[in-house]
C-alpha cells in the first residue's frame, strides 16, 4: 500500500506539472493578439517544414547508409570466404611444398648416389683402359724347357712327362689366344679356319683337307703325316699370317723368331706314349 501511495503521488506530480504549464500555456495565448498568434503560426508552420524535410532528408540519408550497410556486409562476408580460401590455398600449399621438399630430398640422395656410381664406374673405365684383358686372361710363362699358358705346359720331354690331356688344354688356350688376337686385327685367316674348342680345337682346312686336330690321345702315328702334326702345321701357318699383319703397323712388336712353316721340321722328343717322333 506504501509503495502503491508513493506511486500515485508521483503520477498526480506529474499532472499538476502538466496542469501548470496548460495553465501557463493559456495565459499566455490570452495575451498574445491575433497578428503575433498568426505570425507564431507561420513560424511554426516553416519550422515544421524545415523539420520535415530534414527528416526526409535524414530517412534517404539513413536509407543510403542502410544500402552501403548492405553493401560493406556483402563485401565482408566475400572478403571474409576468399580469406578462408586463401587460408586453405596456404594450407594445401605447404603441403604441396613439404610434399616437393621431400621429393627434392630424395632426388638428391638418388643424384648422390648416381654421381657416386658414376665416379666408380669412371674409376673402373679407367682402370680397364689401362688394363690389357690379354694379360688378365692368358698367363704365358717361360720358365723351364716347357712354354706354359694358364699353368697348362705345352709339350713334353724325357725328363719332365706331360700327360696328353695337359697338352690338348695347352693347346686350346693357345688356339684361343691367336684367335681372339686375329679378331681384334680384324684378321682373316687364308687356307685355314681356327676354331677355339677347349681341349677339342682345331682347324678346318679351306682347301680341302678337312679338319686338322690340335689334341690327341697318343695313339696316332708318328711316322704318318697324321692330322695332329698337320694342325701344328698349320696353326704355325696362321700365327705367321697374324704375324705379318700386325708387323705392318710401324713401332708394333715383332717376334724374335721367324716362322718358316714350308720349312718346318720335328726335332725329336717323347711323349707320354713312349713313342719317339
Amino acid at each position: 500500500m506504501d509503495n502503491l501511495l508513493r506511486q500515485l503521488d508521483a503520477q498526480l506530480a506529474l499532472v499538476e506539472s502538466d496542469n501548470q504549464k496548460y495553465r501557463s500555456f493559456l495565459e499566455r495565448e490570452s495575451l498574445v493578439s491575433e497578428e503575433e498568434r498568426e505570425a507564431m503560426h507561420m513560424e511554426l508552420w516553416a519550422e515544421l517544414q524545415g523539420l520535415e524535410q530534414e527528416e526526409a532528408r535524414l530517412a534517404q540519408e539513413l536509407r543510403d547508409i542502410d544500402h552501403h550497410h548492405a553493401r560493406i556486409a556483402a563485401e565482408l562476408r566475400a572478403a571474409q570466404a576468399e580469406s578462408k580460401e586463401l587460408n586453405q590455398q596456404e594450407v594445401q600449399h605447404w603441403i604441396d611444398y613439404a610434399a616437393l621438399k621431400m621429393d627434392q630430398l630424395e632426388l638428391m640422395d638418388q643424384l648422390s648416389s648416381v654421381e657416386n656410381q658414376l665416379a666408380y664406374a669412371q674409376r673402373q673405365l679407367r682402370r680397364l683402359r689401362k688394363t690389357n684383358i690379354f694379360n688378365l686372361t692368358f698367363t704365358i710363362l717361360d720358365e723351364g724347357p716347357l712354354g706354359i699358358i694358364n699353368n697348362f705346359r705345352l709339350g713334353c720331354l724325357p725328363g719332365i712327362q706331360v700327360g696328353w690331356h695337359e697338352i690338348n688344354a695347352a693347346w686350346g688356350q693357345t688356339a684361343l689366344l691367336l684367335f681372339s688376337l686375329a679378331k681384334i686385327a680384324r684378321l682373316q685367316f687364308q687356307r685355314y679356319q681356327l676354331v677355339p674348342c677347349g681341349n677339342h680345337s682345331y682347324l678346318k682346312s679351306l682347301t680341302g683337307d678337312g679338319v686338322l686336330l690340335l689334341f690327341s690321345d697318343g695313339s696316332h702315328s708318328v711316322f704318318l703325316n697324321n692330322k695332329f702334326d698337320r694342325g701344328m702345321k698349320a696353326f704355325l701357318d696362321c700365327l705367321q699370317q697374324f704375324v705379318e699383319e700386325v708387323e705392318k703397323e710401324e713401332g708394333c712388336f715383332f717376334l724374335p723368331y721367324r716362322i718358316h712353316v714350308k720349312e718346318v721340321t720335328y726335332s725329336k722328343a717323347i711323349f707320354p706314349s713312349g713313342m719317339e717322333k
